[in-house]
């Protein structure tokens, strides 16, 4: 890569050098003191290399804090000899490091994602690692498949580290940085880290079936990772709708831009899809790079409810680990074990039902892959998070059938839900709902 960092500071004066170093991975390392906050990108966006240098410098660098959402590859930071070494901070459990979490070796932060940059800036964040794309011919980086935070961080941190990658794809939006707001620059040249999207599966493709009946033609749907959403976009490429796309990017957009289903957003040129995190493959990077189809923004942006309730017919579509027959959801935990994190959920439904013509549709299976139990209890158990309030849900979709809880009471949201339930559950769910009825 061939760059000049003398380039016109943001802001500044003709002439003026910009103050990013470039440096080795190792050199960039060696500047953070022990005991600062360090905030890493989530998902694809992961800056490999820099963490990989800090695993090196971990004797050194003892007693440092650590955050990030979601991370894709083996949390090499809390693995041996580094184990004890670092504070590691997570508003997003995934499962390799649920056992961290559950035995206190690392903490869990409830967090919606819009709320992140705030908690950050709360917290302090000294050094902001990012991963970027080459910088064009005035001086500006993009941060590629990851803005939601990390553009925020940056802008707050005291240091910034970039892991300046060939490899990143210069994605458009709101997610330009200048060379001048850079401290170190340590160029490498690697693939990202993939994620590889679920097999839908036939219960998954059942259940989109009937959430794509509560779509109408034009609506601008959020849509999430995971089995369920991916099975959604599939099933919206042979649906003849037309939608624009907000939420999480994914390799599925790709197959939906291609078959012409994607509509502009009003008022944003040929933009159809908001983003502030890429999670896919090189099927997605390569479809986000330059592409006006593509628009990557920080969660004050992309995951804010005042920007989704301005869109006419915003749907948001998420999933559950438990709905009881309140109609309260609980998406991120299983008893004491937590398995996932607030996310955007919460985010997205607010932002619905802002939205003229909204809906919040929660897409679940009817029993619970981890335990085979299901998803649709009598009342979440003592101590559950609840992710979606009752006030705040109003379809829920199984394999078996939509409930629609809008305008109806507690009497009728139990009738609506246990009949969507799995049959081998539902005289369960009536009995024991009966029991619980005397005592409401």
């Amino acid at each position: 890569m061939k760059w000049d960092c003398r380039c016109k500071p943001v802001g500044g004066m003709l002439g003026v050098p910009c103050l990013a170093i470039r440096v080795s991975p190792e050199q960039a390392i060696s500047a953070i003191r022990p005991g600062s906050s360090i905030v890493f990108p989530p998902g694809c966006g992961e800056t490999q290399t820099l963490i990989e240098a800090l695993v090196k410098d971990s004797e050194r660098l003892e007693g440092t804090r650590l955050f990030s959402g979601l991370l894709l590859t083996g949390y090499k930071f809390l693995q041996p000899p580094c184990r004890g070494k670092f504070k590691y901070y997570t508003w997003h459990v995934t499962r390799r490091v649920r056992d961290l979490v559950a035995g206190g070796a690392a903490e869990f932060l409830p967090a919606r994602t819009s709320q992140v940059p705030k908690i950050l800036q709360r917290l302090g964040v000294d050094v902001a690692f990012i991963h970027v794309s080459p910088p064009d011919s005035g001086g500006y980086c993009s941060l590629g498949v990851s803005a939601s935070y990390s553009l925020p961080a940056a802008r707050q941190a005291k240091t910034v580290v970039a892991e300046v990658n060939e490899r990143m794809p210069r994605t458009l939006g709101e997610c330009f940085i200048h060379l001048s707001e850079i401290d170190y620059l340590a160029e490498v040249s690697r693939p990202l880290v993939a994620y590889h999207s679920p097999d839908p599966g036939a219960v998954s493709g059942k259940i989109c079936s009937y959430v794509a009946e509560l779509i109408p033609d034009g609506a601008v749907v959020q849509i999430g990772f995971g089995s369920i959403p991916e099975a959604f976009t599939s099933f919206l490429k042979d649906s003849g709708l037309r939608v624009s796309v907000c939420g999480m990017g994914v390799d599925a957009v790709v197959d939906l831009a291609g078959a012409g289903m994607l509509a502009p957003f009003p008022g944003k040129g040929a933009c159809s899809v908001i983003s502030g995190e890429l999670m896919g493959t090189e099927k997605l990077f390569d479809f986000a790079r330059d592409n006006p189809v593509l628009e990557m923004h920080p969660a004050s942006f992309a995951v804010n409810p005042a920007t989704m309730g301005k869109f006419k017919n915003f749907i948001s579509i998420n999933s559950a680990v438990q709905v009881d027959l309140w109609g309260q959801a609980n998406s991120e935990a299983v008893g004491d074990l937590q398995i996932s994190g607030v996310g955007g959920c919460f985010d997205f439904i607010e932002g619905a039902l802002m939205s003229p013509g909204g809906k919040t549709i929660l897409a679940v299976p009817s029993t619970n892959g981890l335990n085979g139990q299901s998803t649709i209890v009598p009342r979440l158990p003592p101590g559950t998070p609840v992710t979606a309030p009752r006030h705040s849900v109003q379809y829920v979709v199984t394999e078996y059938g939509v409930a629609d809880l809008t305008a109806s009471s507690l009497n009728e949201r139990a009738e609506a839900l246990i009949a969507i339930a799995h049959p081998e559950w539902r005289d369960r769910l009536w009995n024991e709902y009966a029991g619980l009825s005397k005592t409401i």
